[in-house]
């Protein structure tokens, strides 16, 4: 997709407040819609007939029929229990690409109005822990294991008392939801929240956005973004062209109101876009964030070379700023570490000549080790532990998942174990978890470079690698595929992740 120039420094603005961690989300049922969940007006359709309305004339106002109907009714359990079936986890709904690509975001947390479980399944799927935030007790739970806060602010399926969907529901909120709402109102004040799927109606959050833009004046307070699909044009006749013409006015108005809430509209042509925006943050936020995935032995071929491939690749890496990520893969793992550990001091000592004053040699060793800290990230796989097969296949997914979500690039190194460990004489086989990686790195959209060179898994997945993208048809790639030195390896990876 070609991106605008407004939606090119949206992205790059809210990317950059990824990376800061200085960003939020609020999700509404328009981004559930794309898993084929109904939309209010579907919702409450059958209940507007019991009571002798249309819904499609009440449609402005829908907050004020689910009143009307609990009125008539003089109960609103029956109401909300329907709302809890409607929007139960269920095998035919599942997250969509959206939600995952939000879960693969550096946020610390998520703020919905949707009843329903489609960003928990995404963060289970990434296999993240979190708080699920409903009531103002909820608040007590503070696990430092959860990281992430998930704020379902109307309410949660497994508890039908929490639904908030009428009019009265709306007016007590604020009783009821006190610290819920200082919480939102903090982070509305200190973050960068983009708005997705959700008209921003709500008058509970127009009344913390208005709020918090009497505290900051328009220059002074963040902005914050939302993204809005562009009203479309139907049939050319006089009755359609009027009302396409009267929607793109309402619209200009809509744009206009919301700006003086500190929130600028991002303006796209198909709801569709928002997974080309959503993939295209997400490569700028992990954009140099690098896979190395797998594993050799003594008896693979060539094994000096690779060993020595290993560590200047990942001196390089790190010379150039890149982040590792890795599976501490056998025998290739320590390899990784003592080449990123020599680039952390590379770099160090560039920063060092930087520096007016020449730091003493304590602080210098710990600016190595923090370089090395904040530059690699290993995730050792329990080879030891004794567990079941099930058991084990099941957490090696989850990390593997895990780890490769914050990555972009996925470099395969060799990838050969032997096929009896207890008889290495049987020879050796591709390994089937680098193998994994790889299909996990594709489908998250990764850019893959196999080293063919090496032989194992990677020139497997070489040889029948076929994705439809120029990267993989350029020269660069070309020569990546068919070198026969180590040396025009590494500068073909170079190459190729330059022009990144």
């Amino acid at each position: 997709m070609i991106f605008t120039q407004e939606q090119q420094e949206f992205i790059s603005n809210y990317a950059n407040c990824l990376k800061k961690g200085c960003a939020s989300v609020f999700l509404g049922s328009g981004l559930s819609r794309k898993s084929g969940y109904t939309g209010w007006a579907d919702l409450l359709k059958k209940y507007a007939r019991d009571i002798g309305l249309d819904i499609k004339k009440e449609q402005a106002d829908l907050i004020s029929l689910a009143q009307y109907y609990v009125n008539s009714k003089q109960d609103s359990i029956e109401l909300k229990k329907y709302i809890c079936k409607v929007f139960a986890k269920s095998d035919d709904k599942k997250a969509n690409i959206n939600h995952l690509l939000l879960s693969s975001f550096p946020l610390q947390s998520y703020w919905t109005t949707n009843y329903d479980t489609l960003i928990e399944q995404a963060l289970d799927y990434r296999d993240l822990r979190y708080n699920k935030i409903i009531v103002d007790k909820d608040l007590r739970k503070n696990e430092n294991s959860h990281p992430i806060w998930l704020y379902k602010m109307h309410g949660d399926v497994d508890n039908y008392n929490s639904i908030i969907i009428t009019k009265q529901d709306y007016e007590n909120y604020y009783d009821k939801y006190e610290m819920v709402l200082a919480k939102f109102k903090s982070e509305i004040c200190t973050k960068t929240f983009l708005f997705l799927g959700y008209s921003i109606s709500d008058p509970n959050v127009m009344h913390i956005l208005a709020r918090a833009r009497k505290v900051f004046d328009k220059n002074s307070g963040r902005t914050h973004y939302a993204v809005m699909e562009k009203p479309k044009a139907t049939k050319p006749n006089e009755k359609t062209n009027r009302k396409y013409k009267y929607e793109i006015i309402k619209q200009q108005h809509q744009i206009a109101d919301l700006a003086e809430y500190g929130i600028k509209v991002i303006l796209v042509d198909d709801y569709e876009q928002i997974t080309d925006i959503l993939q295209e943050i997400v490569s700028i936020v992990y954009g140099k964030n690098v896979l190395i995935s797998g594993a050799f032995e003594k008896e693979t071929a060539n094994n000096e070379e690779i060993r020595r491939f290993t560590e200047n690749l990942a001196v390089w890496l790190i010379k150039n700023n890149y982040k590792i990520f890795t599976g501490y893969g056998k025998n290739l793992g320590q390899h990784i570490v003592a080449g990123a550990f020599e680039g952390c001091k590379l770099r160090t000592i560039d920063e060092k000549n930087m520096l007016e004053s020449v730091p003493d040699v304590v602080s210098v060793n710990q600016r190595v080790v923090n370089n090395f800290n904040s530059k690699v990230f290993l995730f050792p796989f329990p080879y030891d532990v004794s567990m079941l097969k099930d058991e084990r296949e099941d957490l090696y997914h989850r990390l593997r998942k895990n780890m490769i979500a914050s990555t972009q690039i996925t470099i395969i190194i060799c990838g050969e174990k032997y096929k009896n460990s207890k008889d290495i004489s049987d020879g050796l086989i591709n390994s089937d978890g680098v193998i994994e990686e790889f299909e996990i790195s594709k489908n998250q959209g990764n850019y893959i470079l196999p080293i063919s060179l090496t032989g194992g898994a990677a020139k497997k997945i070489m040889d029948n690698l076929e994705l439809e993208n120029d990267f993989y048809k350029s020269k660069a790639f070309n020569s990546l595929k068919y070198a026969k030195s180590f040396d025009e390896v590494l500068r073909s990876v170079q190459e190729l992740l330059k022009i990144l």
